[in-house]
């Protein structure tokens, strides 16, 4: 990231802090640039922030913006950095009054007690504005997540969405902490999922709402999954925003389709993912597109292609535990084929694997057996 253009600047009197408003506060500048190249040319207004990110400590920092999802400061060794803000551990902020309360908040949400940050990060919340009023309803969409309050959650959530500095990044701020059966909470989230995406006004805003309203969904076994799978299987996500979580989500949903045919737009999804997501859920991807293609083959040609993805398992990654299975789903489309014989050697091939697992192993038995009593061809 490019350093901070730097302008001069007389020294200010003291002030309350920026970032804040209300009762005798001062208001943050317009133009947070600005604001922050002036905090760097004077050496009586530099701040000793603090932020920890995926276990990294940065003390004697000076936070700048929330950007698209990350964070922006300047380390103590005049070096600039941004971290996604769903990495950020803790942020402690130099500055007096209202802030004081974030810091409060930000020390119980590390220690474990949702619920008082809760409250402090709803006091701080109402008093800022620019960035800050973004970068505390992050940090409150984080505690309500922790502190099982879906409904909540999901309203910040959405607050995250509709944000220019968030976005599509809210993505990565998907609440983890939905109940396994339908509640009302878990209703009433969905709803407002909905009504979110009713006047959502860009795809950019639709996909992390969508995918939400999935996973919610998913986790409480509704019936209305599968069509909400075939939704997000078709969402095009930025490169930028394939983190666990969301690769996660679209490969559950691919392997809900899985179950039944892929539609074009489905195996169009399913072609994105392959192409795009990390290369270690790569034989995961190629596994649910070789069972989804044969579980829609029925013609010779048709069975033969459907087996493509599946031997790039068992070529490129040999010793994945889905390898044996993509050996295991090869024997059976062999079989479908007149192909037995062959069927016979893969299935061997595949119980001898030094990874299989134990169910594609009793499967591949199973299979074995049956082949193996089989007249054999002349």
């Amino acid at each position: 990231m490019p350093a901070s253009q730097c302008a001069t600047k007389k020294p200010a009197p003291a002030r309350a802090p920026r970032g804040l408003c209300g009762l005798g506060v001062a208001r943050f500048p317009r133009c947070a640039a600005l604001a922050l190249a002036v905090i760097l040319a004077d050496p009586r207004s530099a701040r000793a922030d603090q932020v920890s990110v995926a276990g990294e400590n940065f003390p004697g920092a000076e936070i700048a913006d929330l950007r698209h999802g990350k964070l922006i400061f300047r380390a103590a060794d005049h070096t600039n950095h941004e971290a996604w803000i769903s990495d950020v551990d803790l942020i402690v902020v130099d500055r007096a009054g209202v802030f004081d309360d974030f810091n409060r908040a930000e020390r119980f949400l590390a220690e474990g007690d949702p619920e008082a940050a809760i409250v402090r990060y709803r006091r701080t919340l109402r008093l800022s504005e620019a960035f800050w009023s973004d970068l505390i309803a992050v940090r409150l969409l984080k505690a309500c997540d922790r502190a099982g309050r879906l409904d909540q959650a999901t309203m910040s959530f959405v607050r995250a969405v509709r944000s220019k500095r968030v976005g599509s990044a809210a993505v990565r701020l998907l609440p983890r902490s939905i109940p396994d059966r339908p509640t009302p909470a878990a209703m009433r989230a969905v709803q407002n999922l909905e009504g979110a995406l009713e006047t959502a006004v860009s795809n950019e805003q639709r996909l992390p709402l969508e995918l939400f309203r999935f996973v919610i969904l998913a986790r409480t076994g509704d019936a209305r999954v599968e069509s909400a799978a075939h939704t997000v299987a078709s969402l095009e996500i930025p490169a930028a925003q394939h983190c666990p979580d969301v690769c996660s989500v679209l490969i559950e949903a691919f392997e809900i389709l899985g179950n039944s045919e892929l539609d074009p737009e489905d195996l169009a999804g399913l072609d994105r993912a392959i192409r795009g997501f990390p290369e270690a859920l790569l034989p995961r991807l190629l596994l649910i597109k070789g069972q989804a293609l044969l579980a829609a083959a029925s013609t010779r040609d048709e069975i033969i292609r459907a087996t493509w993805p599946l031997m790039r398992i068992v070529a490129h990654v040999p010793d994945d535990a889905l390898a044996a299975a993509a050996l295991y789903e090869t024997a059976l489309a062999l079989e479908r084929i007149g192909r037995a014989e062959k069927g016979v050697d893969l299935l061997k091939e595949c119980l001898a694997h030094a990874h299989v697992q134990a169910e594609t192993a009793q499967s591949a038995r199973a299979a074995l057996e049956r082949l193996n009593a089989q007249p054999q061809s002349p």
